[in-house]
């Protein structure tokens, strides 16, 4: 279902996103927030054993490491692109704009 959502996010993306040719087009500047994958290391105690006197414990004792472990955390950013639009007077049709009658 995932991959479902994800590849109808990518069309309606590309849909919106198409780029205009011809005369009469004008730009902005907008903020997007865009979703990105970031690897984070994160502190993770570790519980492992090894070898001791204690008979009581099958001369196995726990000791206690820290370690690190790499996970994946998706986060947003404000990115700005220029996005391209139809000059006041004008309408897209087929990625080009044509003047209003």
């Amino acid at each position: 279902m995932e991959l479902g959502g994800i590849f109808l996010f990518i069309l309606l993306f590309s849909i919106s996103n198409s780029e205009l040719n011809g005369d009469n087009i004008c730009t902005k500047e907008v903020d997007k927030t865009v979703y990105v994958t970031k690897k984070v290391n994160q502190i993770v105690q570790l519980v492992t054993t090894q070898a001791c006197p204690d008979f009581t414990r099958g001369f196995r004792c726990p000791v206690k490491k820290t370690g690190t472990k790499v996970t994946y955390k998706t986060v947003p950013e404000i990115k700005r692109v220029i996005e391209t639009f139809c000059c006041e007077g004008y309408y897209e049709i087929d990625g080009q704009c044509k003047r209003k009658f």
